[in-house]
């Protein structure tokens, strides 16, 4: 019996530690990720990113966003549905950052390769 009522308070403290709080750390993740996601319009075109999943449209770039609007913001960008604690959340955008990330840069080594190829064969 000692032994279900110990399991139940090492179950309770665990759940309590794992709250769903906005970190310094979480702070700082979003606050970069919003900006460096603000700051893709200045290297594709708005349909270059709508094909990536980027809505440009749907971030204010408000100095004022709290972290929380800043996440529902990209969430609306990114075209995804958030859930989970806050640190999941984040990670979910990261990754979806990361995608795009990728895709652009396939994107631009393609503009270089029929650059070279224009030059090539003027």
């Amino acid at each position: 019996m000692k032994q279900h009522i110990f399991l139940i308070f090492f179950i309770l403290f665990v759940s309590s530690c794992s709250s769903n709080k906005i970190t310094e750390d979480i702070e700082t993740r979003v606050d970069i990720l919003y900006e460096h996601t603000v700051l893709m319009d200045q290297y594709s075109t708005n349909e270059e990113l709508l094909g990536f999943g980027l809505d440009m449209s749907k971030l204010s770039n408000n100095e004022d966003l709290t972290t929380v609007d800043m996440m529902d913001e990209m969430e609306s960008s990114y075209s995804i549905e958030l859930d989970g604690t806050y640190e999941a959340q984040v990670q979910k955008l990261e990754d979806k950052m990361t995608l795009i990330m990728d895709e652009w840069a396939k994107l631009e080594e393609i503009k270089q390769n029929i650059l070279i190829y224009e030059q090539l064969f003027k």
